[in-house]
């Protein structure tokens, strides 16, 4: 577990981390020639900004975004109020991804085969995700819509359910889902009756997204120009346990590719790998980074608000 202490140099780690934050949507310039180049740097900021997410859930002293410390007391307030939808929405997020990670990508073949299945079986995941969870919020807030976001949740791992999952890999997924209900495998009966705790949720969430985007980037080849800087196993976000819930049982055996087999992949090829990541991640920021970042703006922008009516009071309202 990291641990943030409020002193020069991690005032300023934290400040340039939040500043990352006020923008969740902005990517990194992409490299157009050298595609490999840019899903590595994409990759690693996600990492980084998914491990400065976690780190206010984390530790129970809270952190600092910009110039306010948020605090426990405060993050527990305010995830009172977030639609139950959206913490099961986020539970079956990590427990599908779960099951993408528990694929023997190494396996495929060293011409970044893995990475190709692996980006495929992300995307089937994280679309039908996003087609099961649209409209999260107004759901959970009517009569009944929680059960109705259970009762299709439910269905999300059985094959057949929709018609997006169309990809082999995804079916697979589809099929290792049904066939793992009633034996502690990812299933509907998966899907819990009882309201989860959603911070809980989202660290292990954030968990395994990082495991997620690290396995995928020891599938990606180095590209050959950049091998001598770009080698071995990306490193993890600072602070992040593998320990969660979501982590734990969905640990990556995928192996780290030589540089080499970034020649056997085309350009049309690399490209359309970072076509594939671009809209995936697009997709984790809408729908988490996007939602977290603008749930702890909105702490801080109160806490603030709160700070500069205290001093106003003491100063006599001036």
């Amino acid at each position: 577990m990291s641990v943030y202490t409020h002193n020069t140099q991690s005032s300023t780690l934290s400040l340039n981390a939040s500043a990352s934050l006020t923008s969740p949507y902005a990517y990194t310039p992409l490299n157009e020639k050298n595609p490999l180049e840019t899903i590595q740097a994409v990759a690693q900021k996600r990492i980084q900004t998914l491990g400065y997410i976690r780190s206010f859930w984390e530790r129970r002293g809270g952190n600092w975004l910009n110039t306010y410390h948020i605090i426990s007391s405060e993050l527990d307030d305010a995830t009172s109020q977030v639609p139950p939808g959206r913490t099961l929405g986020y539970f079956v997020l990590g427990m599908a991804c779960g099951c993408v990670l528990d694929f023997p990508y190494q396996s495929q073949g060293s011409t970044g085969q893995g990475a190709k299945e692996m980006a495929r079986a992300w995307m089937g995941v994280v679309r039908e995700w996003e087609t099961l969870t649209g409209g999260l919020n107004e759901e959970s807030s009517t009569p009944g819509g929680e059960q109705d976001t259970k009762a299709k949740m439910k269905s999300f791992f059985r094959k057949g359910s929709t018609a997006s999952l169309t990809s082999p890999t995804t079916t697979m997924a589809a099929e290792a889902g049904k066939a793992g209900e009633g034996k502690g495998g990812v299933g509907g009966v998966q899907v819990p009756a009882f309201g989860a705790e959603h911070g809980v949720v989202v660290v292990a969430l954030l968990d395994v997204l990082v495991e997620m985007y690290t396995a995928f980037l020891s599938l990606v080849p180095s590209d050959p120009s950049t091998s001598s800087t770009q080698q071995g196993r990306p490193p993890s976000s600072a602070g992040i346990s593998r320990e969660s819930s979501f982590a734990s049982a969905s640990s990556s055996s995928a192996s780290t590719l030589t540089a080499g087999a970034a020649s056997a992949m085309t350009r049309a090829e690399q490209t359309l790998l970072l076509d594939m990541f671009v809209k995936i991640d697009g997709k984790i920021k809408r729908g988490v980074v996007g939602r977290e970042v603008k749930e702890l703006e909105g702490i801080a922008r109160r806490g603030l608000g709160r700070e500069i009516r205290g001093a106003l009071a003491g100063l006599g309202g001036l």
